[in-house]
């Protein structure tokens, strides 16, 4: 009988754990200790039941009293479950990562928060020929300043001005022309006067032909000489005025005089020959003259470009 209470007992707790969802995986301590303890108290009371049968058997075997065994029904605690703590997950944290500042923006980061305010144009002073510029992003605002010439150069960027640069050019170029011009006209006018001085010895002497000059220098030296020889005959027959001379003095003046047509004719190729070397003479001072004057030119160019380019 005590057997069949016992496993009766144990019937109702696994229904009673099995009504109250115990098919999950009971964790908890507390209800581990919790169903531990009904068992036991179970097995007190099972002890106790036994002992009282016990008893009332005695007392019936003594024959003192006529009475059935009533089953004693003992109470269980109840079962109390708890559910398992549920944790939340956990937010990742975000880290700014700013970008650097602008001009126009502030620091931003990706996530469009932004820090700071924006920095603001750092503008450079306007000059002659550029407005002012940020340094930072590179954007102008306004427009450049004018230039402040003072004898054709601007007092703040040191450049020449353009129009003052073109006239003293103008100028600089007029200038070697007219040098030129000159140089030119007065060496043509030196070749052209000595040409005709030539021109004139030519037609008066009748030479069409012009020994170089030291053919004319030993001809002249030569004749010089038999002129000399004729002239001291001449002196002594003259001295004399013996008419028996007077043929020979005639022969002999005429002899001298063609002597002198001949050594005259000399002395005027050496006149050309001199002409000649004056024509050469001058058009080489004129070639001379040009090219110093080429060079002075390019140099007033050079001092112009580097005045007005500063």
């Amino acid at each position: 009988m005590k057997k069949v209470m016992s496993l009766l007992l144990m019937v109702m707790i696994v229904l009673s754990l099995s009504a109250c969802g115990v098919n999950e995986t009971a964790t908890d301590n507390d209800t581990v200790s919790s169903t531990t303890q009904n068992q036991t108290d179970l097995t007190d009371t099972s002890f106790t039941e036994q002992s009282t049968d016990t008893s009332s058997s005695t007392t019936n075997n003594s024959g003192s009293s006529d009475s059935t065994d009533v089953p004693s029904s003992t109470t269980s605690k109840p079962t109390t479950t708890t559910k398992p703590e549920t944790t939340k997950p956990s937010t990742p944290t975000h880290t700014h990562s700013y970008s650097d500042a602008t001009c126009t923006a502030p620091a931003k980061c990706s996530c469009g928060a932004t820090n700071g305010s924006a920095l603001g144009h750092s503008y450079s002073n306007a000059t002659c020929t550029e407005a002012k510029k940020c340094s930072r992003c590179g954007v102008t605002s306004g427009s450049a300043i004018s230039h402040n010439y003072k004898d054709g150069i601007c007092t703040m960027c040191k450049k020449g001005d353009p129009s003052a640069k073109s006239s003293e050019i103008s100028k600089e170029n007029e200038r070697h022309n007219q040098v030129l011009a000159e140089l030119k006209e007065s060496r043509d006018y030196l070749v052209d006067l000595n040409r005709g001085r030539i021109n004139d010895i030519k037609s008066a002497y009748g030479i069409s032909y012009v020994y170089d000059d030291v053919t004319c220098v030993v001809e002249i030296s030569s004749l010089d000489s038999e002129i000399s020889d004729l002239d001291f005959e001449l002196s002594r027959l003259e001295m004399y005025n013996d008419p028996a001379d007077r043929r020979r003095i005639a022969e002999l003046r005429s002899q001298i005089n063609d002597l002198k047509s001949q050594k005259t004719m000399y002395e005027q190729m050496r006149k050309i020959h001199n002409y000649e070397y004056a024509i050469e003479s001058h058009e080489s001072d004129y070639q001379s003259k040009v090219a110093a004057e080429n060079k002075l030119h390019q140099e007033n160019l050079s001092k112009i470009e580097s005045k007005y380019n500063g």
